[in-house]
Order: structure tokens, then sequence, then C-alpha cells
């Protein structure tokens, strides 16, 4: 119920009017790798781009060794959820066995969400782990997982218009400063009551602070760690 497909350069680029389909089993996972050979090791470095459709019945993995693009005239439908790495992971082992990416791998590049005018469809649950991850704006229906990994990156979780979150937003940086330009709403979900959960992974010292005071916000339950004697917390 597991597949892996190695990508050759500049082969994943899903333009506008195009369409990836994936048919796969029930709790199948496929996993897509750019920038890696067939053997596992680092290509040259790619990007990924999604800027049309993909749909899949099962959970898409997209590893890629470079940058990620999800466009913002993107459509994307998974049965599963949409699972995207730029932290460098060669060995298969963990898809395999448990049918999720390590994460723990040096980061390769940028995850890019939106774009400045336009917000991605994505219908399901987004993952995200990079060294860094530009979030200008989004429209997903399910859970949302942004993780970055280099120190010190601040994330703007809506750079540029609306962050739109059916479910859970969970946000964890190291040491980067989170933020909200503009609005972003969280517990669409006509059921239960959906969580904002946001760290800056700061254990000690002077720490860096989470401001969300778009008046246009709205959370349905938030919960921050942010510590530090310079973290100030600003939330509308």
């Amino acid at each position: 119920d597991k597949a892996v497909l190695v990508w050759g350069a500049g082969t994943f680029n899903i333009a506008v009017g195009e369409t990836f389909n994936f048919t796969l089993p029930t709790g199948g996972a496929i996993l897509n790798k750019v920038g890696y050979t067939t053997a596992g090791g680092l290509a040259a470095v790619d990007t990924a781009t999604i800027d049309g459709t993909l749909f899949s019945t099962g959970k898409v993995f997209l590893l890629a060794n470079g940058n990620i693009n999800i466009g913002g005239t993107a459509a994307i439908t998974t049965n599963g959820g949409l699972f995207l790495s730029t932290l460098q992971e060669t060995s298969d082992f963990s898809f395999s066995t448990v049918g999720a990416l390590s994460g723990t791998g040096a980061s390769t590049g940028t995850i890019t969400i939106g774009a400045a005018g336009a917000s991605p469809s994505i219908s399901g649950l987004l993952d995200a782990s990079a060294g860094a991850i530009v979030s200008h704006r989004a429209a997903v229906t399910g859970d949302v997982i942004y993780r970055t990994v280099t120190a010190a990156s601040a994330l703007d979780l809506a750079q540029s218009g609306l962050l739109s979150v059916g479910g859970n937003l969970t946000v964890t940086t190291n040491g980067g400063a989170i933020s909200g330009t503009n609005a972003i709403t969280v517990g669409g979900q006509v059921t239960g009551n959906q969580t904002a959960t946001l760290s800056t992974g700061v254990t000690s010292g002077a720490g860096v602070s989470v401001t969300l005071g778009n008046a246009a916000n709205d959370f349905e339950i938030v919960s921050v760690n942010a510590v530090g004697t310079a973290a100030n917390v600003t939330l509308a």
C-alpha cells in the first residue's frame, strides 16, 4: 500500500491546467522524491511545483532536495493529507515501515505556500517541514502543521492574505518569531473545538515573540509557548 517515485530533474511540475491523479488503495501512501537519485542519495538541487490540480485517494508525500512551491492556482485534494518536506532524507526506511518521513535531516530548501494575489485550495491536511516556510495565503479544509528548523527563521503565517484553516493549526519554529500580517481563521469545521498551537521552540534566554494582532483573526482555542524575557504575545 506504499509506493515511491523518484522524479527526474524538473519533472515534478504540475502546471496550470494540468492534473496529477494518484489512485491508491485504502490507507495507501505515495512518496514523491525530487532531487534524489534512485539509489536514495542527493542528486542536483531541484524544485517541486504545484500550480495545477493534484488528486489522490491516499496520502501524498513530497520530499525535495531543494524548494517546494505550492502556487496560488493549485487545487489539491488528498485522502489522508499532503506532506511536504525539504529536510534531507536519503533512506526510505521510515516511509516504508511506518508510512511517514523521519523529519530529522538538514534543510535543503524553502517551502512556499500560495502567492501574493491568490490562495491555493487544499482539501485535507497540510503538513510542511522545511528550513523556512513562506506562507502567503491558503484555504485548507483540514489541519495545518508548519515546522521550520533553521535557527531564528521568522514565520509570517498570512504574509499576503487570509490563512483559513478548517481544522487545527500547529506551528513550531526553531527560535523564530511567529506573526500574521493578514487575518488567520482557525476552526471552520462544524464539529469540535479546533486549536491553534504556537511554539517558538525557545526554552530559555531572551526569546522571540508571537504577534497575531489582526482584528479579523478568528480563533476558537489558542495555546502559545513563547519562553523568554523579551518574548511578548499579542493576539486579536
